[in-house]
């Protein structure tokens, strides 16, 4: 990028390039500040700004000239502005009220009040201190001390404007460092990354070790797949890798170089330079997140199970930890600490004695201890802190790794952070004085949609719900509540929108054909339970042992329940329970494959599923309960069958959330039409997530959807240089700032 030079009246004699004043010294070829001895680093558009600012200092800068002289050809809001000046007044220490260097003229726009002189000296000459050769050609092996590589590190192109091509939002905010001797008057500076145009995001960005780049998962908005995405932060390119599609999860190797990530059931890697991805090892259910270690392993969760240990270059899989199926819902979120021996993971429980984050090792002969009672992920900070959410605020605790134990009171770092879910990609990361996360709100609620796609109404409730079932007579509601918030059944009487807590024990509910029993598992999916009379009568147990397992349909003569089985070897499979006699419990469709989401048809002759044998989630349809030839009633994906009451249509979700139609005829055999799409369902996650993330009504015509709205904040995924400055009010209010910036920038 050229220096600002000219003067509004487009002057041609050359400008001087060197300037003092005060303590300061400006080299505008160079495009170095500095303080005495100190290089002060501002971002591309503020020094540009600074720059001309500086130039001028003999008369005002209307706006609109400072705008063209810096943000040529470019959209720039007025926000950006006062954004650009402000950042140039921290960096100048500047007082906004008396100002010393920049004042703001209103309604007009600003000037460099202090008379600045120019200089022919060099700068090696007005800096002697300086390295000549490794300041300006960055030649040379003089050494980078940690807080001149955070500088380098966020040389960032245009990062001055939001309204910018380069999808960036900057607020710097003011703050004493943590455990550390304050290196710099500069507290903590936010940056946003917004997904890609065209994309919406599905992931936290996850930062490389060695505070490079920034990796993150964004979603095709026609398509729906899912890629990798990877931030140069050095630039301002961001693109997309090459053969990453169905990509979640994203994790960095210890040298920068690859990324591991999940595919669909698999623990894949890919390098940023020269090789395609390559499968590492198998993931039976779903992902909870990987890590990968120095000593060249990477430690991954499997929902459910629990963590795994497998060489980074594939090979055998070995169990690091097992899940408690009686109290846990899953082990996940591993990290490595550094050195790459042992390990921070979550332990996500319904016993508060077991909930939170425990250290591992790869030696087994290590014991293996709960270090914090947060069920949130985490990171080692090298500072000497652990980092994870508490009550959607992100703190960090000063932790001892050799003794296990976190020491003193949280430190909040950032508010209005939420925990990720087990099976979200919004983990958080940290790379030296690098931080990222993404913030804001997630408000979930049932809502009625017609076919059209209308919200005509929705069920309040005091809790989150998901798994929702409608009674056979339309008046009442089952469904589960939030595991972390409101655990349990909950019943919705439809009519009066008021709602009974049957227990904090069960998941997946389904209704009897008669609406008079309900079937559920609890222990943690151990068991599966009925109730002769919903919420009166004691529970009756139908079957127990040691798998997971899921209900998924009860059959219209009320003789069988269908349910999802967790084999380790077959993985998911589809078993049939006799009501009458649980102890005949069998399989159904047992294949190496994933099978799930059963729903039969009304006349009780066909079931319909969702199965992963092509390589993707696609929904089939065969005969019930003797199984004959199958049927594919998706196309191109799609997951949660759900049949019209009179068996003329069935309902999916394509992997967009988009919610198909089917038209299906039945006789002797089964006629399958060309799924066609009603509408754009507004659920998060993917789309096997849960049980069901909808419900059809009896006559297809509304849909009861488990409909996700996020704040805007939750657009974008957010940077902190500096991390480790304690964050005042006054700072949540300029992250507020920012927010809203972001808010209003038109960028996707």
């Amino acid at each position: 990028m050229t220096s600002p030079a000219g003067t509004a009246s487009g002057a041609s004699a050359p400008l001087p390039e060197r300037y003092t004043f005060a303590p300061f010294a400006l080299d505008i070829s160079a495009r170095k500040l500095w303080r005495e001895s100190e290089e002060i680093t501002l971002p591309s558009r503020a020094f540009d700004a600074l720059a001309y600012l500086v130039r001028h200092a003999d008369r005002p800068v209307e706006k609109d000239e400072l705008i063209k002289a810096v943000w040529a050809g470019a959209f720039v809001s007025d926000d950006s502005i006062v954004h650009c000046v402000s950042v140039i007044r921290r960096a100048l220490q500047d007082d906004v009220e008396h100002p010393r260097f920049v004042a703001t003229l209103p309604r007009r726009g600003y000037q460099f009040v202090w008379r600045p002189t120019e200089s022919a000296a060099t700068i090696s000459e007005l800096n002697p201190t300086v390295d000549v050769e490794h300041a300006l050609h960055g030649r040379g092996p003089a050494p980078v001390s940690t807080l001149g590589e955070r500088k380098r590190a966020w040389m960032w192109p245009g990062l001055a404007g939001v309204a910018l091509l380069i999808p960036l939002a900057l607020v710097v905010a003011r703050g004493g460092l943590i455990g550390e001797p304050q290196e710099t008057p500069q507290g903590p500076v936010f940056l946003a990354q917004l997904p890609p145009p065209g994309t919406t995001l599905a992931s936290g960005g996850i930062l490389s070790p060695d505070g490079r780049h920034l990796a993150f998962v964004a979603v095709d908005q026609t398509s729906g797949t899912s890629r990798l995405w990877v931030r140069s932060l050095d630039s301002a390119n961001v693109r997309a890798v090459a053969g990453t599609e169905g990509a979640s999860k994203p994790f960095w190797s210890p040298d920068s170089q690859s990324i591991g990530y999940f595919a669909g059931d698999k623990l894949k890697t890919v390098a940023l330079v020269g090789e395609s991805a390559r499968t590492i090892a198998a993931v039976s259910v779903s992902p909870t997140g990987g890590s990968w270690g120095s000593r060249g392993v990477i430690v991954f969760g499997d929902l459910g199970r629990g963590l795994y240990v497998v060489d980074a270059t594939g090979g055998p899989v070995a169990a690091l930890t097992t899940v408690d199926a009686a109290h846990d819902s899953g082990h996940a979120w591993p990290s490595f600490l550094p050195d790459g021996r042992r390990y921070l993971y979550t332990i996500a429980s319904w016993n508060p004695d077991r909930a939170g984050i425990w250290m591992g090792s790869l030696d087994r002969r290590e014991e293996t201890r709960r270090v914090a009672s947060a069920p949130s992920a985490s990171v080692y900070a090298p500072q000497g802190y652990l980092l994870y959410v508490q009550d959607n605020t992100l703190v960090a605790t000063r932790f001892d790794p050799e003794r296990r134990e976190v020491m003193g009171e949280p430190v909040p770092l950032v508010r209005n952070v939420l925990p990720p879910r087990l099976t979200d990609g919004d983990a958080f990361s940290m790379s030296g004085t690098l931080l990222s996360f993404r913030g804001g709100t997630r408000a979930e609620q049932l809502a009625w949609f017609t076919r059209a796609g209308l919200k005509i109404g929705t069920v309040d409730g005091p809790t989150a719900l998901y798994n929702p079932m409608v009674s056979p007579d339309g008046t009442q509601l089952l469904a589960t509540g939030s595991p972390a918030r409101d655990p349990g059944l909950w019943l919705v009487d439809l009519r009066a929108n008021a709602s009974t807590r049957l227990g904090a024990e069960g998941i997946g509910p389904l209704w009897s054909p008669d609406g008079q029993r309900i079937a559920f598992t609890s222990r943690g999916g151990l068991d599966i339970d009925m109730s002769s009379t919903v919420g009166r009568a004691e529970n009756r147990l139908l079957l127990r042992d040691h798998e997971r397992k899921v209900v998924q349909d009860w059959s219209p003569d009320g003789r069988y329940i269908v349910y999802s089985r967790l084999n380790d070897e077959t993985r998911l499979d589809l078993w049939l329970l006799t009501v009458a006699d649980p102890h005949r419990s069998v399989p159904l469709l047992r294949t190496a494959a994933n099978e799930r989401g059963a729903r039969i048809s009304p006349d009780g002759r066909w079931m319909a599923y969702t199965s992963d044998e092509s390589g993707q989630w696609e929904v089939y349809v065969q005969e019930f309960p003797e199984l004959g030839s199958k049927r594919a009633a998706s196309i191109g994906g799609g997951a949660g069958a759900f049949w019209r009451q009179d068996g003329r249509e069935l309902f999916y979700l394509a992997p967009d959330r988009t919610l198909m139609a089917v038209d299906v005829r039945l006789d002797r055999t089964i006629s399958i039409g060309r799924p066609r799409p009603l509408f754009r369902a507004p659920v998060s996650g993917d789309i096997t997530e849960a049980r069901n993330h909808y419900v059809a009504a009896p006559d297809g015509q509304r849909f009861l959807v488990n409909t996700v709205q996020e704040s805007a904040d939750r657009a974008a995924i957010t940077v902190v240089v500096n991390w480790a400055g304690r964050l005042s009010r006054a700072d949540h209010g300029l992250i507020d700032r920012a927010k809203g910036l972001l808010a209003s920038a038109s960028l996707r």
